[in-house]
């Protein structure tokens, strides 16, 4: 609920740091990483990554969206995010951090 000034007021979050290992196709952030189970659908995600990574929002079978390191933190403000699915094509294992209130 937005308070008289028009900010969101969230006070249920979680906050998780999950590896995603170089390879890994479609992570699920909810069951695998402990995202979301404070707050089942959120409005803000805040996520950063030490590598790219691509997201998909809500599926498996969503468009995926391609985070870079240099992105971080890369934010979702004002959509409802139940889980994301994380895919690591890097080279590298990654270290995924997730902010969801």
């Amino acid at each position: 609920m937005a308070d008289r000034y028009g900010y969101q007021k969230f006070g249920t979050y979680d906050s998780n740091s999950m590896a995603v290992n170089n390879g890994v196709s479609d992570y699920n952030a909810k069951t695998s990483g402990g995202a979301f189970t404070n707050k089942a659908v959120c409005e803000l995600v805040v996520i950063r990554t030490n590598y790219t990574i691509t997201v998909k929002i809500n599926s498996e079978t969503a468009d995926a969206i391609t985070v870079a390191s240099t992105d971080s933190p890369f934010e979702i403000v004002g959509f409802s995010v139940t889980n994301l699915f994380i895919s690591n094509a890097s080279g590298s294992n990654a270290t995924v951090q997730i902010l969801n209130a």
